[in-house]
């Protein structure tokens, strides 16, 4: 299966599970690479997968009541005005396969 890019457009609620909040209406897959653009908050409020993370706005992983995963088989980008971080009690898990490049 191809790739696609899915690109977070936000505007309903800052919930990574919510198919209005990504460009096409719906949830990235495990073959998507995602985007978090500058100025946005995202909250990753289920286990889930991709093949690449490009994060220039905020991004959490889980809440400070339930740890989730995140599977990355490509890179993450982490760039100058972005943030990725865990909230809670340290539970959730960033597993991937390629880089972290922290710009």
């Amino acid at each position: 299966m191809a790739s696609a890019q899915k690109t977070w457009i936000g505007g309903t609620d800052t919930n990574w599970n919510t198919p209005a909040n990504w460009s096409g209406s719906t949830v990235p897959v495990a073959t998507d690479n995602v985007v978090i653009p500058n100025g946005f908050n995202v909250v990753i409020n289920t286990d889930t997968f991709c093949s690449s993370l490009n994060i220039s706005g905020t991004l959490t992983i889980g809440n400070d009541i339930t740890d989730r995963s995140v599977t990355v088989s490509g890179d993450v980008n982490v760039n100058s005005s972005g943030v990725f971080k865990s909230a809670g009690n340290g539970g959730n898990a960033l597993l991937m396969r390629g880089n972290v490049v922290n710009n």
